[in-house]
């Protein structure tokens, strides 16, 4: 690894906020996988709420084209759900595995 700039990343940022619950919730969810974390919190947690937000709202806006709407959605919320779930999977382990490091 490089040099320790001394900036704080995002992830070791949301780390410090963690309580020591939080942080065996996060032990739980990495012990179910990365594979397993990006499907339900990101595609389906973050990604399917988004679809229903979003869609809800679009529909509100062009009652007209409810079909395009709901089809168009649904890659593109659960596709950005997706990389929701991966940067978010990718932030945390970053983040817990410094903290570990600087345990030891």
């Amino acid at each position: 690894m490089g040099e320790d700039t001394g900036k704080v990343t995002l992830g070791e940022r949301a780390l410090a906020l963690l309580r020591k619950s939080d942080l065996r919730r996060w032990d739980k969810l990495r012990e179910r996988g990365r594979r397993d974390f990006v499907l339900r919190k990101g595609m389906l947690g973050w990604g399917g709420w988004m679809y229903v937000v979003m869609s809800a709202c679009q529909v509100y806006w062009h009652p007209g084209h409810l079909v395009g709407i709901l089809l168009f959605g649904v890659p593109l919320w659960l596709g950005a759900g997706a990389l929701w779930g991966v940067l978010t999977w990718w932030a945390m382990e970053r983040a817990y595995r410094r903290r570990d490091l600087n345990r030891q």
